[in-house]
């Protein structure tokens, strides 16, 4: 326990550090963004069970392939050997993180996307023919670590899956299993605003298959992906 809150603890000052000087916000919210980071119930489960240390080590080391690569995406690095460094640093701490916890490897795309965005609002010149060659680059890479797991797990999807352990996974109509993990989107937003009722594992119907366009429990997905388009 005492470890899974220290690794909390880092991962909580690690997102207040990268707030501030990956994202430029000023002390006071950055401070404010770590303290909620670290207070939020929604940890509960990676904080309070030893098999939670999966994530706590991925969040850490995704934070720190972030920090890592923050000069790159804001164009403060200096020299070609500098950036490689960095670029080698990235790939490791992101391939450590997968190996952790599988979603570790998504966190390629983050930084691709922070790439690309970075290269949509720069102007023209060398430093943009840069940002593409980081962006290919990680692109590449990032694919290569999502194959290279899925080759050595045969796949991802778990042999033998029975409804009562992932009733959405088993079901053959794919209109429900797209509707029915939206739902889960929008409850896991919820969670985050309002969570007033958390479980650390949903078995048989603990949510129910949404199987219509006109069940009203979709508005909460449908209010998840709005508020997360304006951002």
């Amino acid at each position: 326990h005492v470890t899974n809150l220290s690794l909390h603890f880092v991962s909580s000052l690690l997102l207040g550090v990268y707030a501030h000087s990956g994202l430029g916000l000023p002390i006071d919210w950055s401070f404010l963004i770590a303290v909620l980071f670290w207070v939020h119930p929604v940890h509960t489960e990676s904080v309070l069970y030893i098999v939670g240390r999966a994530d706590l080590l991925c969040c850490v080391l995704v934070l720190l392939a972030a920090l890592v690569y923050a000069p790159c995406a804001q164009g403060h690095v200096g020299g070609l050997a500098q950036t490689i460094l960095r670029l080698l640093a990235v790939v490791g701490l992101l391939v450590a993180a997968g190996l952790c916890k599988e979603t570790g490897f998504c966190f390629f795309g983050l930084v691709a996307g922070w790439e690309l965005l970075r290269l949509l609002l720069s102007s023209n010149g060398w430093r943009s023919y840069a940002r593409l060659a980081r962006l290919s680059f990680l692109l590449m890479v990032g694919s290569l670590a999502c194959y290279m797991r899925c080759w050595y797990t045969a796949g991802t999807a778990i042999e033998r899956m029975d409804p009562h352990s992932n009733p959405v996974a088993v079901e053959a109509d794919m209109k429900v299993r797209i509707l029915s993990y939206a739902l889960v989107h929008g409850i896991y937003a919820k969670l985050l605003v309002l969570p007033t009722f958390l479980c650390y594992d949903y078995s048989l119907d603990a949510i129910p298959l949404v199987r219509t366009f006109d069940d009203v429990r979709l508005f909460l997905p449908v209010v998840t992906y709005l508020a997360f388009a304006q951002l």
